[in-house]
């Protein structure tokens, strides 16, 4: 059941990514996607606790980060084409999330680690070249 549900998040990830990079304003359709979802989350809402006050911070930096990132999404599908910027968007996360999580709370990581999340990273901005590999 898992597997079906990380796959399901998998696919609704990449067609959202494909939705706002196929034609028309990126701006619009990321906008469009972003309302969708917040919708579906505030239709949740009465069946969750409210937030405690010590989770507010991290609730607003995660609101911050995904402001940045889907504008990067933006000017990423504006410029490039989306067999290639998707890897690499996806690519790099694990690496952020890894230099992110050593500089702002401590967390290290095992030399299995670091290589698990070199290697992910690779295998999947690997993905961006090899359309351009086949292309030539």
């Amino acid at each position: 059941m898992v597997l079906i549900l990380v796959l399901a998040a998998a696919v609704l990830h990449a067609c959202w990514n494909a939705l706002v990079k196929d034609g028309g304003n990126p701006w619009v359709r990321m906008g469009t996607a972003i309302a969708v979802s917040g919708f579906c989350g505030l239709a949740l809402t009465p069946f969750l606790p409210f937030p405690s006050a010590a989770s507010w911070p991290y609730i607003l930096a995660s609101v911050a980060i995904h402001q940045v990132y889907f504008v990067t999404v933006c000017l990423g599908y504006r410029f490039g084409d989306l067999s290639q910027v998707y890897p690499i968007q996806r690519g790099i996360a694990p690496l952020l999330v890894a230099a992110g999580s050593y500089l702002f709370i401590g967390e290290t990581l095992t030399h299995q680690g670091v290589a698990a999340v070199v290697a992910i990273s690779i295998a999947i901005l690997s993905l961006g070249s090899v359309d351009e590999f086949f292309m030539n």
